[in-house]
């Protein structure tokens, strides 16, 4: 019973060894990030958003004309 114990907890110690590691490194690779300044992130935002908007448009016309067209059909 006393070797379980053991066992457990060694196999405690590398689980979150391996865990610290892990944050460890990837608090490592988020540093070397190079993050894009304010103005990039808004532009880049309102293209995201732009095109969202035209998608969303171009879906909704598609959906009324397909509407239309099928309804003239199954009359």
């Amino acid at each position: 019973m006393g070797q379980y114990k053991t066992h457990t907890a060694r196999a405690e110690r590398i689980v979150f060894g391996n865990l610290r590691a892990y944050f460890q490194e990837s608090w490592a690779e988020l540093r070397k990030v190079s993050w894009p300044d304010r103005q990039t992130v808004v532009n880049l935002t309102l293209i995201v958003i732009g095109v969202s908007v035209a998608v969303g448009a171009y879906i909704a016309i598609l959906d009324q004309v397909m509407h239309f067209a099928l309804s003239q059909v199954f009359q």
